[in-house]
């Protein structure tokens, strides 16, 4: 009799979680025994509908997906995830005791990685589940390294802060979401008065430090879910989601008092939007742009060290 090739279904300390889904209360029993006993930690559920509200929450590495079930069948859960961007990296595979290779590849197209035919073999159920998580495992480092490599680009190396890239990627996440969160929106565009004399002046590395003071400065005085960014060489950006003129023009008051001194000051442009007038995230973004960076100019053709709003 061959021996049961056990799984490892661990990255770092932590076990693999699978669901399984499947109507037949047997085969759940059965599956949960074999998984647990692996050292896998399992959730079993009996219909898609109970799947599809359970993986949020249970987050799992790979879901056992029953094609033939009453209401909501295995391909069509399937396809629920393939929709969801927070569920389509889950992989699926399917149990079927469906034979026929019509039924696999309709399978394999939904988006499942693998299938296994029921009744199942115990050294099979082994190796298909311990290939899927070994697969999924890789692709998370990978992700998580994709994710680092992503953050480091969009990151200024000077200030810590995010730069222009980073700031329109956040930004347009922001307007993505819920509609009503975001408004009024303002824009803060700071800028040090007469930069380039003063580099110039006094060399690149008090510049450099003065670039650096102007960051903290900003971080400082922004709030908790704004977005703080250095756009250009001397001006940084501050997008401050529901924030109306008032709340906006003081924060800018702020951080242009605070950066006043005898040889540097600061000049502020602002603009506030209450809606996006049914335009997408770019459009709302370079209104806010223009009016801010009109403002700006308005500010330092006055002489600079104000704050001039929209």
């Amino acid at each position: 009799m061959p021996t049961e090739t056990p799984l490892a279904p661990f990255i770092g300390t932590r076990s693999a979680r699978i669901l399984i889904v499947d109507d037949e209360p047997v085969n759940l029993k059965v599956l949960s025994a074999h998984l647990t006993r692996w050292g896998c930690t399992v959730h079993a559920a009996a219909s898609g509908a109970d799947a599809l509200a359970v993986v949020p929450v249970f987050q799992p590495d790979l879901i056992l997906l029953d094609i033939l079930m009453p209401g909501m069948s295995g391909l069509d859960v399937c396809a629920k995830l393939q929709e969801d961007p927070s569920t389509q990296h889950i992989p699926v595979v399917f149990l079927t005791a469906l034979a026929r290779e019509e039924a696999k590849v309709k399978g394999l197209d939904a988006g499942a990685r693998d299938y296994i035919t029921k009744p199942f073999m115990v050294p099979e159920l082994a190796a298909r589940v311990g290939a899927a998580l070994r697969e999924k495992f890789s692709e998370d480092v990978l992700r998580a390294r994709h994710d680092e490599l992503v953050r480091e680009i969009s990151r200024d190396p000077l200030t810590g802060l995010v730069n222009r890239a980073g700031f329109d990627e956040a930004a347009a996440r922001l307007l993505a979401g819920d509609a009503g969160a975001a408004w009024p929106l303002s824009l803060l565009l700071v800028d040090l008065d007469d930069f380039a004399r003063y580099n110039a002046t006094v060399g690149h590395r008090r510049g450099d430090e003065a670039l650096r003071l102007l960051a903290d400065v900003i971080r400082a005085y922004t709030r908790r879910d704004d977005l703080a960014a250095r756009v250009e060489n001397d001006t940084f950006a501050c997008l401050l989601p529901a924030a109306a003129q008032a709340v906006a023009a003081g924060l800018a008051e702020q951080v242009r008092r605070r950066c006043e001194g005898p040889e540097l000051t600061a000049s502020v442009g602002g603009a506030t939007l209450t809606s996006s007038d049914g335009q997408d995230a770019a459009a709302v973004l370079a209104r806010l742009h223009e009016a801010a960076g009109a403002a700006l100019a308005r500010a330092k053709a006055a002489g600079g060290n104000r704050v001039v709003w929209a």
